[in-house]
């Protein structure tokens, strides 16, 4: 088959580094009886899965962009930018409902899906005295026209990783049904966008 020479090919390589679960139960870092197969998440839109930004209202939505780190900034220049929030509370009943009737989830990967414009997630545990900062993700963008890095686009999101202390990790964080959580999901209204998202995606051990 001949191949257009217009057309660019490219092949990409993932390389994955694993724990066994049972070997980070014998170390203590999480608890024995676990099953690490499930995904859980939670939509910021109670379950409405896409939400619209409003266009700004500069009088009450302007920050200061060094408000968020520098590759955060979506490629603007402005000693300002504006801001849309959004905010979901629920309890932990709703991470560990897809994995039936469980006491505790414990944390292990954490990532905040939002689209272009989005400038990053937070999920607070409301319950802890002050209220814990459990995760905050940023999406990273693009700072030039390089290839990868072009200015404005999304080049990816950061992620929340626990694992073993001893190995420079933040130990799992334990949800418990009765936890108070709050979601929010900030993003950059300067233009009004439609069809963004604030999904959390979750791997987590029960």
């Amino acid at each position: 088959k001949s191949q257009n020479a217009s057309t660019s090919y490219f092949q990409m390589k993932y390389r994955y580094y694993f724990e066994d679960a049972e070997k980070s139960a014998s170390k203590g870092v999480l608890k024995a009886n676990i099953d690490t197969k499930k995904d859980i998440g939670w939509f910021i839109e109670h379950g409405n899965n896409e939400d619209d930004i409003p266009p700004c209202d500069p009088e009450r939505d302007m920050v200061p962009s060094n408000y968020f780190p520098e590759y955060a900034r979506q490629g603007l220049q402005d000693d300002k930018v504006c801001i849309n929030n959004i905010t979901s509370n629920y309890t932990g009943t709703a991470f560990g409902s897809s994995a039936g009737n469980v006491t505790e989830t414990q944390l292990i990967h954490v990532e905040g899906h939002c689209h272009i414009g989005c400038l990053s997630m937070q999920l607070w545990n409301m319950s802890a005295t002050p209220p814990q900062l459990v995760c905050q993700t940023y999406n990273t963008y693009g700072r030039s026209n390089e290839v990868h890095d072009e200015m404005g686009w999304v080049k990816g999101s950061l992620t929340c990783v626990f694992g073993d202390p001893a190995d420079g990790y933040t130990a799992p964080p334990v949800v418990r049904p009765t936890d108070k959580f709050m979601s929010i999901k900030t993003s950059n209204s300067t233009h009004a966008r439609y069809g963004d998202m604030g999904l959390w995606e979750i791997k987590a051990a029960f």
